[in-house]
């Protein structure tokens, strides 16, 4: 829903330049027969998804059409296959990409300010918060 989406060439170059560890993974998921294609390929690729520059605005639409199983709740449009969605919403669980909760709620963040794993410390610190106190967390029974 935002045609300025765009690359970062710049960082693009970067994330390419500097991937040491994730080349390593690359290749030792090959080497495993876990990862499907040439290594570099699939590389420029993840390094190009880095270089995407989004608003938080843009991650929380995203985050919420991948709540309402690929739908977007404003258009009714199917944008991404279930069977994506169950995919992409598994490997979030273990890397941040933005939040999401049941009922097509769709949460992103943004703070300069990066940890370890380069997340945003304010982002994630906000969305214990919200998780929290209005019991959006995915494994919650809970309903608000």
């Amino acid at each position: 829903a935002n045609p300025r989406i765009s690359l970062n060439e710049s960082v693009y170059r970067s994330e390419k330049k500097t991937g040491t560890r994730n080349r390593s993974i690359a290749y030792l998921l090959k080497s495993d027969n876990v990862l499907d294609g040439e290594p570099e390929e699939v590389l420029d690729v993840y390094f190009r998804m880095c270089s995407v520059m989004v608003t938080a605005r843009d991650l929380a639409h995203y985050g919420m059409i991948l709540s309402n199983h690929g739908v977007d709740p404003q258009t009714g449009e199917q944008l991404v296959d279930s069977t994506i969605v169950r995919i992409v919403t598994t490997l979030m669980m273990l890397c941040g990409i933005c939040a999401i909760a049941r009922h097509g709620i769709g949460i992103g963040t943004f703070g300069p300010m990066l940890n370890k794993k380069g997340n945003s410390v304010g982002g994630e610190r906000i969305l214990r918060i919200l998780s929290e106190s209005l019991g959006l967390h995915v494994f919650d029974t809970k309903e608000f």
